[in-house]
């Protein structure tokens, strides 16, 4: 093992921009606004010039479908700030994956994220703490989840519609809200299952339909995925049916996915019918059978060190590729640099994609999701945390302070309005900027005393790594990729050996302090060591 030298820290300007956000669960448009005021008066205390505001309203945390947000991140490519001011994490991102690959875009644009609650640095004990409190934001995120699918499946279990645009051929009673038959719309449902029944293809049904002038639900033209969607549907033969897709996927990107059948719910006549058993049953079928015939769907790759590897010769990055060689036409899978691939220079040869990927795993689970490193991690956290204790408080007390300032003012404001008989609309726009002040304070107070208070067990850190440790020990690589980002800095591939830099300290041998963690292997050791893993 090879260790580094720690890296220096970038000298920043004190430019900076402000990203607020605020879902729709529960928080209101004011949430924004304190979010601001906060982030503006951190911004005072470190000499900070705020030129700019970002906020997304409505939008949840968990994926990055934030117009703002990706608007923030394209003009940090321009130069003009260095700094994006959140007032807490989850503002950022609530999921891991997400948070770690616009963190590191940021750092690549020369830009840092500083959060009003959260005191983090660029220490490595700041980013394992940082990694715990996004586990923490995350667990939340999907824990919130949990409890509104939940709600969901109460209402899906009495038969009732449970949000969202009904399908086509039905709409929902407002006093029951069940299921009732669209007419008119249910006859464009019964012609569309007729033609295909009949044997007609996508497009000869499609043109019928846009002649006829015929429309979706949402009011657009029909297009193929729409008639697959329609013509699967089981609540046409009569049987309701809920959460039988995942709404997101690893990277908390919205695509179709099948939940497992013990989690679907499914009713046998549980709503009005529209389709037949028979005719139902023959148009599955036919479904079956064209999908035969176009062929299968050929599964990709997945490439856990994209964007973490890099060729040590030529600088570049290194992408995967696949190829297929030989009479037999065998398959080769391996990350290739893209110099090579851009037909420059560069001759550093492909590496095998499972050799060097099972190795930086197995690097990852001996060395970060052992038993002693997790006392050690909870050790160094804990002590990180005592240390910064001593601003936290400075900011409790001046919080404190204020709230008793607003409580006061408010009081008084009232009190004139008492005494001096005005109406209260007289003073109402200044009341609820007090009113919106004190709670804005209440809640950063609440933050404050959290972290003040908190105390990072063995136990936490362990749930936090458990699975990690799980999906790395069985080679998971889907839901390797989601985390890897957070604890590998970069991989580079030499001639004879592969270097791989990690986020993240570890105990040294003597088990007396951290070393930053850095692994050189040679590329023979690995083909020998791995070599039985293809």
């Amino acid at each position: 093992m090879a260790i580094s030298k720690q890296r220096k820290q970038k000298a920043y300007s004190n430019t900076a921009v402000i990203y607020a956000r605020f879902s729709s669960t529960n928080q209101r448009e004011e949430s924004i606004d304190a979010q601001v005021r906060a982030c503006k008066k951190y911004a005072e205390e470190k000499g900070l010039i705020i030129t700019r505001i970002y906020a997304d309203s409505a939008k949840s945390g968990t994926n990055d479908n934030r117009p703002e947000f990706q608007r923030m991140l394209l003009d940090s490519e321009t130069g003009i700030f260095d700094t994006v001011v959140v007032h807490k994490l989850d503002r950022f991102s609530r999921n891991r994956y997400d948070s770690a690959i616009y963190k590191k875009l940021l750092r690549i644009n020369n830009c840092r994220l500083m959060s009003v609650t959260e005191r983090l640095d660029d220490s490595p004990e700041s980013i394992m703490m940082e990694a715990v409190t996004e586990g923490m934001n995350e667990y939340y995120s999907q824990n919130l989840g949990r409890e509104v699918l939940k709600g969901q499946k109460e209402t899906a279990l009495q038969c009732k519609h449970v949000g969202g645009t009904p399908p086509l051929g039905y709409d929902v009673d407002k006093d029951t809200k069940r299921y009732i038959i669209n007419e008119k719309e249910a006859e464009i449902v019964k012609l569309i299952f007729f033609m295909y029944a009949k044997g007609c293809g996508y497009k000869e049904i499609l043109r019928h339909l846009n002649a006829k002038g015929y429309h979706t639900k949402r009011g657009n033209p029909f297009a193929n995925g729409s008639l697959n969607t329609l013509l699967k549907n089981e609540k046409y033969r009569g049987i309701h049916i809920f959460n039988l897709k995942k709404e997101k996927d690893m990277d908390g990107v919205r695509r179709p996915s099948l939940n497992p059948e013990e989690d679907v719910i499914r009713i046998e006549e549980g709503m009005p019918r529209i389709i037949d058993d028979v005719t139902f049953a023959k148009v599955q079928a036919l479904l079956s059978q064209n999908l035969e015939r176009g062929g299968s769907f050929k599964a990709k790759e997945v490439y856990i060190l994209s964007g973490l590897i890099y060729c040590g010769d030529c600088g570049m990055s290194m992408h995967g590729n696949t190829r297929y060689c030989g009479r037999n036409r065998l398959k080769y899978i391996t990350y290739r640099c893209s110099g090579r691939a851009q037909q420059r220079d560069c001759k550093r040869r492909e590496l095998n994609k499972t050799y060097i990927e099972n190795f930086v795993l197995d690097v990852l689970y001996s060395n970060l999701f052992d038993q002693n490193s997790i006392v050690k991690l909870t050790e160094m956290l804990n002590k990180y945390r005592k240390e910064n204790s001593e601003e936290n408080e400075k900011a409790l007390d001046t919080a404190t302070q204020r709230l008793k300032e607003v409580s006061r003012e408010i009081d008084k404001t009232l009190e004139v309005v008492c005494q001096a008989g005005i109406s209260i609309e007289t003073v109402g726009a200044k009341l609820r900027s007090l009113e919106e002040q004190k709670e804005h304070l209440e809640n950063l107070l609440h933050d404050l005393t959290i972290n003040n208070n908190l105390q990072i067990s063995e136990q936490i850190v362990a749930q936090l790594v458990e699975k990690s440790r799980e999906f790395v020990k069985t080679k998971n690589l889907p839901e390797c990729k989601t985390f890897i980002k957070s604890y590998v800095e970069r991989v580079t591939v030499f001639e004879d050996k592969v270097r791989v830099v990690f986020k993240v300290n570890v105990p040294n041998k003597d088990n007396t302090g951290f070393e930053p963690l850095v692994v050189e292997e040679s590329i023979e050791n690995i083909y020998e060591n791995y070599k039985d893993a293809v």
